[in-house]
């Protein structure tokens, strides 16, 4: 593993009619053209910084060997859905 940064989230999608824009912040992440897989690609990225968090928690709990509470898996349970792109 390398220990490079990436632009801290959270990020955040909007939809037009060119396509999907990308922002943490102010700042553009990306932007796509309309494409059959847009909005999926969009919520994914979209939850990745919370989706490296969490994996990193799982990590730390597995190496103090506890097993993941019920707010970890909760909390599992809505990036997931967030991911795939769930009303919240």
């Amino acid at each position: 593993m390398t220990n490079d940064t990436h632009t801290p989230g959270p990020w955040n999608v909007y939809f037009d009619d060119e396509g999907v824009v990308i922002r943490a912040g102010g700042d553009v992440m990306g932007m796509t053209i309309n494409g059959l897989q847009m909005e999926a690609n969009a919520r994914l990225i979209e939850a990745a910084p919370e989706i490296l968090d969490m994996l990193k928690g799982w990590i730390e709990r597995y190496e103090q060997g506890r097993c993941p509470d019920g707010a970890l898996l909760g909390n599992t349970r809505q990036i997931i859905a967030k991911a795939e792109g769930a009303k919240q």
